[in-house]
Protein backbone atom coordinates (compact mmCIF):
# COMPACT_ATOMS: atom_id res chain seq x y z
CA UNK A 1 0.00 0.00 0.00
CA UNK A 2 1.58 3.25 -1.15
CA UNK A 3 1.19 6.45 0.79
CA UNK A 4 0.33 9.77 -0.74
CA UNK A 5 3.42 11.24 -2.42
CA UNK A 6 4.05 14.96 -2.24
CA UNK A 7 4.97 16.87 -5.38
CA UNK A 8 8.69 17.44 -5.85
CA UNK A 9 8.44 21.17 -5.29
CA UNK A 10 6.77 20.72 -1.92
CA UNK A 11 9.32 18.15 -0.82
CA UNK A 12 12.17 20.46 -1.82
CA UNK A 13 10.59 23.35 0.06
CA UNK A 14 9.96 21.15 3.09
CA UNK A 15 13.59 20.03 3.25
CA UNK A 16 15.13 23.29 2.01
CA UNK A 17 17.44 23.62 5.00
CA UNK A 18 18.94 20.22 4.30
CA UNK A 19 19.59 21.22 0.70
CA UNK A 20 21.16 24.49 1.85
CA UNK A 21 23.35 22.47 4.19
CA UNK A 22 24.53 20.35 1.24
CA UNK A 23 25.34 23.32 -1.02
CA UNK A 24 28.90 23.96 0.31
CA UNK A 25 29.78 20.28 -0.07
CA UNK A 26 28.39 20.24 -3.61
CA UNK A 27 30.34 23.38 -4.46
CA UNK A 28 33.60 21.91 -3.11
CA UNK A 29 33.01 18.67 -5.02
CA UNK A 30 32.42 20.51 -8.29
CA UNK A 31 35.23 23.01 -7.81
CA UNK A 32 37.97 20.61 -6.76
CA UNK A 33 37.01 17.47 -8.73
CA UNK A 34 34.96 18.14 -11.84
CA UNK A 35 36.54 21.38 -13.07
CA UNK A 36 40.14 20.04 -12.94
CA UNK A 37 39.03 16.86 -14.68
CA UNK A 38 37.43 18.82 -17.51
CA UNK A 39 40.49 21.07 -17.76
CA UNK A 40 42.72 17.99 -18.06
CA UNK A 41 40.62 16.59 -20.88
CA UNK A 42 40.74 19.98 -22.60
CA UNK A 43 44.53 20.19 -22.25
CA UNK A 44 44.95 16.71 -23.72
CA UNK A 45 43.78 18.08 -27.08
CA UNK A 46 45.77 21.33 -26.99
CA UNK A 47 49.33 22.34 -27.76
CA UNK A 48 49.72 23.98 -24.37
CA UNK A 49 51.78 27.15 -24.14
CA UNK A 50 52.23 28.30 -20.51
CA UNK A 51 52.72 31.90 -21.57
CA UNK A 52 49.49 31.94 -23.59
CA UNK A 53 47.39 30.02 -21.07
CA UNK A 54 44.81 27.30 -21.54
CA UNK A 55 42.30 29.22 -23.64
CA UNK A 56 44.80 30.89 -26.02
CA UNK A 57 46.80 27.72 -26.71
CA UNK A 58 46.27 26.22 -30.13
CA UNK A 59 44.04 23.19 -30.63
CA UNK A 60 45.82 20.23 -32.21
CA UNK A 61 43.27 17.45 -31.95
CA UNK A 62 44.60 13.94 -31.45
CA UNK A 63 48.17 14.80 -32.47
CA UNK A 64 49.32 14.46 -28.84
CA UNK A 65 47.93 10.94 -28.66
CA UNK A 66 49.42 9.86 -31.98
CA UNK A 67 52.82 11.13 -30.82
CA UNK A 68 52.64 9.20 -27.55
CA UNK A 69 51.52 5.96 -29.15
CA UNK A 70 54.00 6.18 -32.00
CA UNK A 71 56.84 6.73 -29.50
CA UNK A 72 55.60 3.83 -27.40
CA UNK A 73 55.51 1.45 -30.36
CA UNK A 74 58.92 2.47 -31.71
CA UNK A 75 60.72 2.46 -28.36
CA UNK A 76 63.03 -0.42 -27.38
CA UNK A 77 61.08 -0.89 -24.15
CA UNK A 78 57.96 -1.87 -26.08
CA UNK A 79 59.89 -4.31 -28.30
CA UNK A 80 61.54 -5.93 -25.29
CA UNK A 81 58.26 -6.22 -23.42
CA UNK A 82 56.31 -7.65 -26.35
CA UNK A 83 58.81 -10.42 -27.13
Amino acid sequence: MEGHKQPVGKRIWKYRYYYLFLLPAAFILIYFNFIPTLATVLLAFKNFDPMAGIWASSFNGIENFTNVFSMAISSPWWRIRSS
